[in-house]
């Protein structure tokens, strides 16, 4: 997939994603480096699947790819992971070839991909058909799922509640 492929090569990703390696090397709890990304996408897109959703499978891949960009900024300066990504992915999105609707759709998931609540800022219920909304949800249910908690050595000292850990496989 070509806009794949010019998305995790473009300059600005790396950099990022090399400064979330560097800031996550030591972290015990989850990491969001590739391992956690491919989980994501691959979830995502069997969601969207079963969902069936029309939307192409480089831009729920891209969606998963680019949803936890903004970390670094957060590490970095306390910036929210979510509004930090959609900033970066503004930029990067259309230089990879996604489409201005496409980036849009993916802006919004990613800003809105830790609450299934909202989506930048707009409420559920005004726009459940829209592309981005159902991305968001997509994205906040693969993130969740993507999580191996019933195999994890910090589990005990993680700070997510006991009834959000994902305690079994899902099939």
């Amino acid at each position: 997939m070509p806009r794949l492929e010019r998305l995790c090569g473009h300059p600005l990703y790396k950099r990022e994603m090399q400064a979330l390696e560097i800031y996550e090397r030591g972290r015990e709890f989850c990491r969001h480096g590739w391992d956690h990304l491919l989980d994501v996408a691959r979830i995502a897109y069997i969601l969207a699947l079963e969902q069936q959703l029309d939307i192409p499978k480089d831009v729920v891949y891209g969606m998963a790819f680019i949803h936890d960009i903004g970390r670094a900024a957060q590490y970095r300066d306390g910036t929210d992971h979510a509004l930090a990504g959609k900033r970066l992915a503004q930029q990067i999105l259309p230089e990879a070839g996604y489409s201005s609707e496409e980036a849009g759709w993916i802006c919004g998931a990613v800003a809105g991909h830790r609450s299934t609540q909202k989506t930048d800022g707009m409420q559920a219920e005004t726009m459940p058909k829209d592309p981005a909304w159902k991305l968001a949800e997509i994205l906040y249910q693969a993130d969740k799922l993507s999580r191996r908690c019933y195999d994890c050595p910090a589990s005990g000292a993680c700070y997510w509640p006991e009834d959000r850990k994902i305690q079994t496989i899902i099939y």
